[in-house]
């Protein structure tokens, strides 16, 4: 007999939902989405929609007539966005307690000490009566995040999940150019990205080869500006470093084209908004395309351990230069080990982990 779960979202998160889809859809589960008509554009880029059920949300009073109880298990992707009046609205409907919701940032849920959570009263209160909590992050095996450790305090269920998770591996065409990518829209709260364009800037003036880098996503607002500006002051002074960004959105085949034109993926992501256990949908981009991490240490420390041996870390922007260094003195070992490590990653059976934590759930463990 097959049993039903409702995903709800409202708001971006089509590659996690189509992740979840694309896990289940040999299964007994028989999946159903609720969401905004431009939200089912996107996810049906990704998934077949014939492998779902699609409930169409407009307003609220298209929420109140959902029956909610019809469904063995729920998951509230992203409540962040829900007013309060949905919120209480879904509470009131929901009697069974076999609903889970997404914890995408700590500081949204939680502060010190872990005994307060520093959200208004109606998140709270979904909090509180959810039975697990949904947590994007690339390592489903060990269940290694700090959010994960965080959620065990308060006796929820963590279930972990990849953002993405790749069938196959584009092994690097190893060449004598060093090749960086920076991935995702040019945005101040996200990346330090004059910080590491010097640092990179700084790289490259003892080499007798070019460094090319591409800021893969569209430069945004005016520190976007800023970054573009920068970007065509050192593409001046230096004859050592190509710098290509984008004014405009990059199209998902040219983003995709300059990833397979790259080796190392520099994540210079800023502390105050990946402290915490959010996973970045650019590190996913080196399980598709076979590529060297460089990450913040504070970064490898927060989520997953499963491929943090093929990470290289740094602490400031001054050991950034250092790491730089290495990678290029030791790019084709290190490309060799994250290949490796990346086919054992997904070869994991996400299908299997998937539907038997649901079935976990709805047994009520």
């Amino acid at each position: 007999m097959s049993k039903k779960i409702l995903i709800i979202e409202l708001h971006t998160e089509e590659r996690a939902v189509g992740t979840i889809i694309s896990a289940l859809k040999k299964s007994d589960w028989k999946i159903e989405v609720l969401g905004k008509q431009g939200f089912f554009k996107k996810l049906n880029a990704l998934v077949n929609k014939s492998e779902y059920g699609g409930l169409i949300y407009e307003d609220i009073a298209e929420f109140k007539n959902v029956d909610f109880e019809s469904y063995n298990l729920i998951l509230i992707m992203n409540p962040k966005i829900w007013s309060d009046e949905m919120v209480n609205t879904f509470l009131k409907v929901t009697k069974s307690k076999k609903f889970g919701i997404g914890v995408f940032e700590d500081n949204l849920y939680f502060s010190e000490p872990y005994s307060n959570l520093n959200i208004p009263s109606a998140k709270s209160n979904l909090f509180k009566g959810c039975s697990f909590v949904y947590i994007s992050d690339i390592d489903f095996v060990n269940k290694d995040n700090l959010l994960v450790r965080k959620i065990n305090i308060y006796n929820k269920n963590p279930l972990v999940i990849p953002f993405r998770f790749p069938n196959l591996i584009m092994k690097t065409i190893v060449s004598n150019s060093f090749d960086v990518i920076i991935s995702g829209n040019v945005q101040f709260k996200r990346r330090s990205y004059i910080k590491a364009l010097f640092a990179i800037y700084i790289f490259s003036l003892n080499l007798n080869f070019h460094v090319n880098v591409i800021l893969n996503g569209k430069c945004v607002g005016l520190y976007g500006w800023l970054v573009s500006i920068f970007c065509q002051i050192l593409n001046m002074i230096s004859r050592k470093i190509n710098i290509v960004y984008y004014r405009d959105r990059v199209s998902e085949e040219e983003y995709s084209n300059n990833l397979k034109l790259s080796q190392v993926n520099l994540l210079p992501l800023r502390a105050k908004y990946y402290d915490s256990g959010k996973d970045s949908g650019a590190y996913y981009d080196s399980l598709v395309f076979n590529l060297i991490n460089v990450v913040p240490e504070f970064y490898s420390a927060a989520v997953g351990s499963y491929l943090r041996l093929v990470d290289v870390e740094f602490k400031s922007y001054l050991g950034l230069i250092k790491m730089l260094q290495h990678v290029h003195k030791n790019k084709n070992e290190l490309l060799q080990s994250c290949y490796e490590l990346q086919m054992t990653y997904i070869n994991e059976d996400l299908n299997g982990y998937l539907e038997n934590e649901f079935n976990k759930i709805c047994a009520g463990r």
